[in-house]
């Protein structure tokens, strides 16, 4: 007596007709979502929608906190190697428009450098230690959890990090030009360090893509819009964001005075 068969066996004979020991991909429309025909291809193997979409929600602590020691590290040593190059290149007397004009501009790159370094050194380790002494909420990866709990502290090391390391890679091929005596092999230092610098950012820029923020160029106007929300709610924020501004506002004001004053030959 011949048995009849089942629906899901009916539609496993038919599929292997009519493709053999063909792997059953599942077919993705132009909607993204996955064809019918795909669903009940993966029912029958013991799969499903749901399986695919069911993400193990765990605690992502550790790989968080080695992200932040990733920017801990060189930040500490950009930072150490700042204090020492800061003051490499004394102001003294008489020296002409542009020998005095770039020697402040490096001073200032050197002590930008160092500050924001060592706000990426103070961020990270705060940071680890909050991840190592509190409770971490429970996500599906750990971009999750840096964009649901540490956004504003993510956004900050990385971005002082790179632009600390930025001001550092110009202010040493500035040092580069100014002291090398020869004038080839100055241009040359200084072309080199330009070039490690471009390709550096291209690598960031590249590898940027993995992460929740695929634009690097978004990165500081999203630091800039997490810090005013936060500033709005913590009035130590909101000092740090005044005295900023106030600063850079003196340096730009005050920079036509010292262009005029140099041009003098003073």
């Amino acid at each position: 007596m011949t048995r009849s068969r089942s629906d899901p066996d009916r539609a496993l004979a038919s599929s292997e007709n009519n493709g053999g020991d063909r792997d059953f991909t599942p077919d993705v429309g132009l909607g993204g979502g996955v064809n019918n025909n795909s669903q009940n291809v993966m029912a029958l193997r013991g799969g499903g929608i749901d399986n695919i979409n069911n993400v193990e929600l765990k605690s992502y602590a550790s790989e968080a906190s080695s992200l932040f020691g990733n920017l801990r590290v060189p930040a500490s040593l950009f930072a150490g190697a700042s204090v020492g190059a800061a003051f490499a290149m004394p102001i003294g007397g008489p020296e002409g428009l542009t020998i005095g004009l770039v020697k402040r501009i490096y001073a200032l790159l050197m002590i930008s450098s160092l500050a924001c370094q060592t706000v990426v050194v103070v961020v990270s380790t705060c940071t680890m230690g909050a991840l190592a002494l509190g409770a971490v909420e429970k996500t599906k990866s750990v971009g999750d959890l840096l964009e649901l709990d540490y956004s504003l502290e993510w956004i900050t090391a990385r971005f002082f990090f790179l632009t600390g390391t930025g001001c550092f890679s110009v202010g040493s091929g500035i040092r580069a030009w100014i002291t090398i005596g020869c004038p080839i092999f100055a241009r040359a230092s200084l072309g080199m360090i330009i070039s490690a610098t471009l390709l550096s950012f291209a690598f960031v820029r590249d590898t940027s893509r993995h992460g929740k923020d695929k634009l690097l160029h978004k990165l500081p106007v999203k630091f800039v819009k997490l810090l005013i929300q936060k500033a709005k709610k913590d009035w130590m924020f909101a000092l740090s964001l005044l005295v900023y501004s106030i600063t850079w506002t003196y340096i730009i004001v005050n920079a036509p005075h010292v262009w005029m004053w140099l041009a003098a030959g003073n």
